[in-house]
């Protein structure tokens, strides 16, 4: 009487052999991706220390406050925004010389951000902030930073 056994069918050992080249494909791989680290952790480490953290914040440089004649020198930047604002505080000053008022005072404050830019920012009310103070500049304001 025959047994009735497994008998190879030759499909066994092609599959056996497909997921040893898989394996070692991934094998090697893993081992060209571990080659590929940098060998100085500390240059991992300065590569996401060099963007900035906050690209809306930086430090008050300085704070003056503008005579009339500075205000009217103004030179427009093509910001639609600035433009209406610098046509109404024309209209308001000319519209206070006529009654007699006292002119609008303007206080420019200059920025330094942590990328190393400065911009210039111009408010009619007097700053709360003065030079050295860390502040953020939202929609064109300064804001000290709480």
């Amino acid at each position: 009487m025959a047994s009735r056994g497994f008998r190879s069918t030759g499909s066994v050992p092609i599959a056996l052999a497909a997921l040893m080249a898989l394996v070692c494909v991934a094998g090697i791989a893993a081992v060209t991706g571990w080659l590929a680290l940098p060998r100085n952790q500390s240059a991992v480490a300065s590569a996401f220390h060099a963007a900035p953290a906050c690209r809306i914040c930086g430090v008050v440089e300085q704070v003056r406050e503008l005579d009339n004649a500075g205000v009217k020198a103004i030179s427009l930047n093509g910001d639609r925004d600035e433009s209406f604002v610098i046509l109404l505080a024309t209209l308001l000053d000319s519209s206070a010389g006529a009654r007699g008022g006292s002119a609008p005072r303007t206080f420019e404050t200059a920025v330094r951000f942590e990328d190393g830019s400065v911009r210039l920012l111009r408010d009619s009310r007097a700053p709360q902030w003065k030079p050295g103070d860390r502040v953020k500049v939202l929609r064109g304001r300064v804001e000290p930073i709480s």
